[in-house]
């Protein structure tokens, strides 16, 4: 099967920093992620309702727009579906815009802002079972209860 490339452009709203994101991932015990030190994040995942597979690299560019390199076996999967899921992933779905304006009102908030340039989010799961596979494989729960 050959892979199907697809090109996708996210423009966040609001500051959002994919550097700090994916600094966040390499960190996060149960879904460590080792980068290489690139501001690149490769991912795959199964399509929302679908399970198609998809693979994608995802950098940002100097002006902040995000950029994704996606592959799919067969037919392209559903473009719509596949930036919409990139979006809750990373997350891009949430408006950051008014996040400067919380800083200048709280001190405490402002000093991380500046200790820490642009809005870093934690990257998400891929999809629910991602979730509940990391849960059962870092012991969060045990499937017989506590």
């Amino acid at each position: 099967m050959t892979s199907t490339p697809m090109t996708l452009t996210l423009t966040p709203p609001g500051p959002f920093s994919l550097a700090a994101s994916i600094r966040f991932l390499e960190g996060f015990t149960p879904a460590r992620y080792a980068g290489g030190g690139q501001p690149v994040l490769r991912l795959a995942f199964p399509l929302d309702g679908r399970w198609t597979p998809v693979g994608a690299r995802v950098r940002q560019d100097a002006a902040g727009v995000v950029h994704a390199q996606v592959h799919s076996p067969g037919t392209p999967p559903d473009r719509d579906g596949v930036r919409a899921q990139l979006r809750r992933i990373l997350p891009l779905d949430v408006d950051g815009s008014g996040f400067a304006e919380v800083g200048e009102r709280d001190s405490v908030v402002g000093g991380l802002q500046r200790r820490f340039p642009g809005r870093a989010c934690p990257v998400t799961f891929w999809s629910v079972a991602d979730l509940l596979v990391e849960c059962q494989h870092s012991g969060c729960f045990h499937p017989e209860g506590p």
